[in-house]
């Protein structure tokens, strides 16, 4: 953080006072706990850990403690409060000369200096308070018009109908009358046309650190006033604000409709950003379907502001008649390219439209509104609503976000993020680790670079007399850079795989066969290779970020359609690659190719699937690996990747550094934090141990509702072994069948089973089914499985739902692509067949009695032989030696046991571990869903008993129902307690009705 050196905070400041946060019930007391201590991590700027099982309300406590935090912070700040968290942050930013040059002024200048700081802090509030009093009545009026405008039809979108002919005729007005052009004016006229996919001049000078895309944040807008808006804007920003971000669109939006239901709902300004594909109200650029095409077209559809028609766009436009379909189309042109269609401003965001942008911005912020409510306000008010929350940013006091927004650098200052000085809140940071370090990933095939290399090449023989001195110079550096990636990918390719030759030292093949499948070196193994050392990648990508030549290769393959053709040289030579139809390199793949073959957009630039790669070469060259795929080589069960390059980003830390330092707090939570080692390691590798606040609290149920039970033998007694050699065993899964007939004979409702991979699920299903197991099992309960296919899910749910209800008989499972297969049964209730990873095992909420018993069926350790998973665990294992151990100050419950210990650098094997246990726990947590549910966790395998490092990892609401294995040794031991526990529920529940 800006605060490394802050001192740890006083003891008499660490002691937890009950403060009266308001909530919409009375609190239990795991709410209660994690209010009081996220209120004081807030308070203190410190990093932290939370943990609050699924089913706590975990979401309303973060979101009162929060807003409770914030609002009593505004009120301190206005009343002219010191705050220590930010007066320590600005004191650590003074450099040894400036202390030096203060020591030496006389006392009575610096008392001038210190006099004249609080006069311009307190002007600076007083300023802040106004307009903040300003906001609160343009926010007021807003409120009263809601009703108004929540009677209004959408916009009619500007230009349509009346106003749209009246504007198309008078484009089409002129002389009336065709004109003919001679061979020189068509070729001024082609000359002209394509200037506009040349780059501007370049100069290397004026380069500087800003990457945000100054074409997106606010385009198109009015810029009267300009200064004056600008620094209304800097003060508003001051507001003390949270960030909240999340996996998906759907927990945002649950997130902000918990918001509704507390005190803070009227007097909180709250704003969702989104991509352009969820936001945009322009139905002809929705039509587009991709999030990269419709952000294309939005910002070509701003630029054409800035654009003059062309001699040629006039030309055919006076000649046409009035109902020509080819008006504003090249004659020269083989067919029309995308921007012919864009000769116009996007009507929901036109240059004189800052009062309604202005106007969405109040109206937006009057009121808590989710996604979809943003969207139809900006149909409602006929603007545009992606940029109209991007407007709201500045006065908002809560903006929510998915992980990309947040944790990408590029995407979160071309959305002007403010991070600084203000709280972030993760949720679902039980996989924050992964999620940056694929954010932070790259792939890129060679059909791509082949693609790339080739339309880079026509443009440069096309335009090379007409490129600057810089322009040039760098045009050549691109294709210089992809031959040579084109050459050291082709080689492997073509060679087998074959590890001999042109591969530097200290690079490793991953595969027993001849034909070797994965190669793996470093970052400066590569350029060395691809001849790149002698080129700045540095100001390469900084040059192709500025002069966004990705698009204007892409704008003239696009429009230069006849002349851009891919050579199929590579499709005849007798190479794996033979069976991949490489398309043209303005078209994509046609609708006969095969199968296999790698699909690549006509409209996504493959120059700037270059870029990306080329800017993660940037990156230092520990921190990340390169994946050669040669093509060849055993698939082991998945499905063999295209020829190409990937970059792997292994250190997380690196990215999520910034953050940290920029934030006021950094709050990680997750419903299944455990194992913590692995999360301070990899994103706090440099946090003193006063910084960390690591805090757990245990479930609001009460202990009888929830049963554990690790189950190391089967009903006749064979041992459960599933580790990936045992589990193929007839024997293993004909036991683990008679294990789930006698589960089913005791439990009511759903039973819902985690297998470790899709492949071994099948393999026992279709035992089961040879066996005649499955018809036993369907004489018990429908039997259901999970879908591959993510559209399929919510239908499969809605069955499993239904079935447990009313146990209809069906049998869809051998019905091949199917996988919801059912039986009917006199047990009652269902039995859903999961994978840990998979669509179900987060994220779904199996409540009540969709989910009375979870199976959890072995340990779901990753497959080891996963290249990328084993430069991971080196890489871990490279670190272990280097780094110190991480104190942190731990409270809750569950942490007393941990309270003051270190938390030191991981080792691959521990990594390893957790990732199989941190499945485990998000998988097993589907179990419990509120105050009021129960179940029973079976744990099959004997290596939950006999492996002494795998039970601390479960967790602690958990690990404390787990019944002592001395008494679940024996089936029968583990038959009579279930049989217990349901039957103690049962009663439970009729005492209950009766009163």
């Amino acid at each position: 953080m800006s605060h490394p050196l802050r001192p740890p905070t006083p003891p008499q400041q660490q002691q937890k006072l009950e403060l009266p946060i308001p909530f919409p019930f009375q609190p239990y007391p795991a709410q209660k706990a994690l209010m009081q201590q996220l209120y004081q991590t807030l308070d203190t700027g410190h990093v932290g850990l939370f943990e609050s099982p699924t089913g706590t309300g975990k979401s309303l406590s973060l979101i009162c403690a929060g807003l409770y935090w914030l609002k009593e912070r505004q009120r301190k700040d206005d009343a002219g409060e010191d705050d220590p968290v930010a007066a320590s942050s600005s004191s650590t930013c003074a450099t040894t000369d400036t202390t030096i040059k203060a020591a030496a002024e006389p006392d009575w200048l610096r008392d001038y200096d210190k006099d004249k700081e609080r006069t311009a802090a307190a002007e600076k509030r007083g300023k802040v308070c106004g307009r903040r009093q300003a906001l609160r009545l343009r926010l007021e009026e807003a409120r009263h018009a809601s009703h108004r405008l929540s009677a209004l039809r959408p916009e009619r979108r500007p230009g349509s109908n009346d106003d749209g002919r009246t504007q198309h005729n008078k484009k089409r007005s002129g002389t009336g009358k065709g004109c003919k052009t001679n061979a020189k004016d068509k070729e001024d006229m082609d000359e002209e046309e394509d200037s506009d996919l040349l780059p501007a001049e370049y100069e290397s000078s004026k380069e500087s650190d800003d990457d945000s895309d100054e074409d997106t944040v606010g385009a198109g807008l009015n810029k009267k006033d300009e200064k004056e808006e600008e620094e209304g804007e800097e003060l508003d920003r001051s507001t003390m604000k949270i960030l909240y971000c999340s996996r998906t669109h759907s927990q945002l939006s649950q997130f902000v409709m918990e918001i509704q239901k507390t005190a803070f709902k009227d007097n909180t300004r709250v704003i969702s950003l989104s991509s352009r594909k969820n936001l945009c109200i322009n139905d002809d650029v929705l039509k587009l379907g991709s999030d990269g095409r419709i952000s294309d077209r939005c910002l070509d559809m701003q630029k054409t502001k800035m654009k003059k028609p062309t001699a040629a766009t006039v030309a055919t436009s006076r000649s046409a008649g009035p109902n020509d379909p080819t008006v504003m189309t090249s004659k020269k042109r083989t067919r029309a390219p995308p921007s012919s269609k864009q000769t116009t401003k996007c009507p929901f965001l036109p240059s004189d439209g800052v009062k309604q942008q202005t106007l969405y911005r109040d109206h937006a912020l009057s009121q808590i509104r989710n996604l979809e409510d943003l969207a139809e306000l900006g149909k409602k008010l006929g603007t545009c609503s992606y940029y109209g929350t991007r407007r709201a940013l500045a006065q908002a006091e809560v903006i929510c976000m998915p992980y990309a927004t947040l944790l990408h650098k590029g995407t979160r200052e071309s959305m002007k993020i403010p991070l600084k000085g203000n709280v972030v809140l993760v949720d679902e940071a039980h996989n924050l680790v992964e999620a940056i370090n694929a954010i932070h990933s790259s792939q890129l095939s060679l059909q791509a670079m082949s693609r790339a290399l080739v339309q880079v090449t026509l443009y440069w023989e096309r335009y090379n007399t007409r490129l600057s001195g810089k322009n040039a110079v760098y045009v050549q550096q691109i294709i210089r850079i992809l031959k040579g990636l084109v050459d050291v990918v082709r080689a492997k390719a073509y060679s087998g795989g074959a590890t001999s030759g042109w591969m530097a030292s200290g690079a490793t093949a991953t595969a027993d066969d001849e034909a070797v499948s994965t190669i793996i070196m470093s970052v400066n193994e590569l350029v060395f290779e691809a001849d790149m050392d002698n080129v700045n990648l540095f100001k390469l990508v900084r040059y192709m970020e500025q002069s966004q030549i990705a698009k204007k290769v892409l704008g003239f393959a696009d429009r230069r359609l006849g002349e851009v053709q891919i050579h199929r040289s590579e499709s005849e030579s007798g190479s794996t690659l033979s069976s991949s139809v490489i398309p043209s390199a303005a078209a994509g793949a046609p609708e006969d190719a095969d199968e296999n073959a790698e699909y690549v957009s006509s409209h996504i630039s493959s120059l700037q699937t270059v870029q990306t790669f080329l800017t993660t070469l940037t990156g230092s060259n520990q921190d990340g690996r390169i994946v050669l795929e040669t093509g060849h080589g055993p698939q082991r069960g998945r499905k063999r990747p295209a020829a190409g390059l990937k970059y792997i980003m292994l250190n997380a830390a690196v990215h999520f550094r910034k953050i940290v330092a920029e934030a006021r707090s950094v709050v990680l939570v997750g419903g299944t934090m455990r194992p913590v080692a692995p999360i301070v390691a990899q994103l706090f590798p440099d946090l003193s141990a006063s910084q960390l606040d690591v805090f757990s609290c245990g479930h609001v149920i009460p202990p009888e509702n929830l049963t554990s039970l690790c189950v190391s033998k089967g009903p006749t007694g064979v041992g459960f072994d599933f580790t990936h050699k045992s589990r193929v065993l007839p024997e293993q899964m004909d036991e683990l069948g008679r294990l789930l007939l006698n589960v089913c004979t005791i439990i009511p409702g759903g039973v819902v089973v985690f297998f470790p991979s899709y492949g071994y699920e099948e393999m026992v299903v279709r035992r089961w089914r040879e066996t005649g197991l499955m018809s036993k099992l369907q004489t018990k309960k429908s039997t259901f499985t999970e879908p591959k296919r993510a559209k399929d899910v919510d239908a499969v749910l809605q069955a499993f739902s239904a079935a447990i209800v009313s146990n209809p008989n069906h049998d869809d499972t051998s019905k091949g692509n199917s996988r919801s297969c059912g039986g009917g049964g006199g047990g009652g209730g269902a039995i859903l067949f999961c994978v840990v990873g998979a669509k179900m095992s987060e994220g779904i909420n199996f409540a009540d009695d969709m989910a009375r018993c979870v199976v959890m069926v072995g340990l779901p350790y990753p497959d080891r032989r996963d290249p990328e998973l084993q430069q991971k665990l080196q890489y871990l294992d490279s670190l272990q030696s280097s780094q110190g151990g991480v104190p942190c100050s731990c409270s809750g419950s569950s942490w007393e046991a941990r309270g003051g210990s270190a938390f030191g650098p991981m080792s691959g094997k521990s990594y390893y571990q957790n990732l199989c246990m941190r499945a485990v726990n998000q998988s097993i947590g589907r179990a419990i869903r509120h105050a009021n549910d129960w179940a029973a966790i079976v744990l099959v395998d004997r290596r939950y008993i006999m492996d002494p490092s795998i039970f601390p990892l479960l967790p602690k609401w958990i690990a404390d129902r787990v019944v002592p294995h001395q008494q679940s040794l024996d089936f029968r031991q583990v038959f009579v307690h279930l049989s217990q526990f349901v039957r103690n529920k049962a009663e439970g529940r009729v005492a209950s009705e009766k009163e």
